[in-house]
């Protein structure tokens, strides 16, 4: 009996398609709003900021606590990649 190959690609259920998955997955892009939400800080969320001393490190935290409300997700980012979600946050 012959040997069949099978492309499991072309076997796969589609249901989304690419910039869906790409919205779903890929870190959030943030309007103004967004980020005067996302980046809002409960009186909870300060008493944590609170341990860490650099500005750097306050910043990370209060962009992957701002990414994780909105995508309930954690992600691996520079800091120059997310340069104006960064300023906003040292702004405020």
């Amino acid at each position: 009996m012959p040997e069949q190959t099978t492309n499991t690609a072309q076997k796969r259920l589609r249901i989304l398609r690419d910039d869906e998955i790409q919205a779903l997955y890929e870190r959030p892009r943030f309007t103004d709003d967004e980020r005067l939400e996302s980046f809002a800080l409960s009186p909870t969320e300060k008493a944590t900021l609170e341990p860490l001393h650099s500005s750097k490190s306050r910043i990370y935290f209060i962009l992957q606590l701002g990414y994780c409300k909105s995508h309930h997700m954690f992600f691996v980012f520079d800091l120059p990649d997310v340069i104006e979600d960064a300023r906003y946050v040292q702004a405020h």
